[in-house]
């Protein structure tokens, strides 16, 4: 569907309706939440442990290359995060229409939580872009670094990519958990919701808050919000579409 039809149609919706709308004409019929997370999950796993057991020799520099990699993965989430996902390209559409026009108007700040697992479409990085990581991505990766820094830093750096992303999906998911949920009794899993929740702020959420695991690029970029929050407005959302829609 074309998303500046989409974005007139479902414009009078709230929140309930929208996602009534979104499970009709957006969700896949065949949809199974436990083949995506299968597979998300089951790629990501797999492409850690086919890393790691090919690393001959753990030494101290393996775990700086680890922190490394963390820290890495945070740059890059950050600048996809508030690029392609929060700026709508001509050349590249697709981030953001998949995540602002959708994902930012089926969880605003007051409509945080997914409501089972078949809002998990919404939620979770599609099965594609997954494989495209595992089968494309990490390849290039591991040859890359192996071709200049020797097999062993390739299979750690690759194996730590998959791991950051493996983590990302994690945190992003408990980020739409209830704040009864269990997992909130973990701080960080718990800071980390508040700091999602306010970048799904109508009014916030081109400007501030991209970290999904950490905020530190957030603090350093001067893109962490600390204020109280906006009134959360579907009109907000349709005015930040619209203008980036053009």
């Amino acid at each position: 569907m074309n998303k500046v039809n989409s974005i007139e149609q479902t414009r009078l919706l709230n929140n309930k309706k929208y996602r009534e709308w979104y499970k009709k004409e957006i969700l896949p019929k065949n949809y199974s939440p436990i083949v995506h997370l299968g597979v998300n999950i089951g790629l990501l796993l797999s492409a850690i442990l086919v890393h790691f057991v090919m690393v001959k020799d753990w030494s101290f520099l393996s775990l700086v290359l680890m922190i490394m990699i963390f820290f890495l993965g945070n740059v890059v989430v950050f600048i996809l995060h508030k690029y392609p996902l929060h700026r709508r390209y001509k050349w590249w559409t697709f981030p953001y229409d998949t995540h602002t026009v959708e994902h930012h108007r089926y969880f605003t700040a007051e409509t945080i939580t997914f409501d089972s697992s078949m809002d998990f479409n919404a939620v979770f990085f599609p099965m594609s872009v997954v494989a495209g990581f595992t089968f494309i991505g990490q390849p290039l990766i591991y040859f890359a670094v192996s071709y200049y820094l020797g097999a062993d830093v390739g299979h750690v750096l690759a194996g730590s990519a998959a791991g950051y992303f493996l983590m990302y999906e994690f945190f992003h998911w408990a980020s739409h958990l209830a704040k009864d949920h269990f997992l909130m009794n973990v701080p960080w899993i718990l800071y980390m919701r508040q700091h999602h929740l306010a970048h799904h702020n109508p009014r916030l959420m081109s400007r501030y808050n991209f970290g999904i695991v950490d905020p530190i690029v957030d603090f350093i970029m001067g893109t962490k919000y600390q204020g109280d929050l906006p009134q959360d407005l579907d009109e907000d959302h349709y005015k930040d579409v619209k203008s980036n829609l053009g």
